[in-house]
C-alpha cells in the first residue's frame, strides 16, 4: 500500500465466495504505518 495519502480515508473490504468475512470492511486513515488489519472468514 505504497500509493495510499497520509490523513485520508479508505475501505479495506475483503470478499470471499464460499465463506462469510467478519468484518468484511474496514476504515483506515493511514499514518505512518497500517497494520494489524485481520479478517476472519467463517463457514
Amino acid at each position: 500500500m505504497e500509493c495510499l495519502s497520509v490523513g485520508e480515508v479508505y475501505v479495506v473490504s475483503v470478499y470471499a465466495k464460499r465463506y462469510s468475512v467478519n468484518p468484511s470492511s474496514v476504515l483506515i486513515t493511514p499514518d505512518d504505518n497500517v497494520s494489524g488489519l485481520d479478517f476472519t472468514a467463517l463457514l
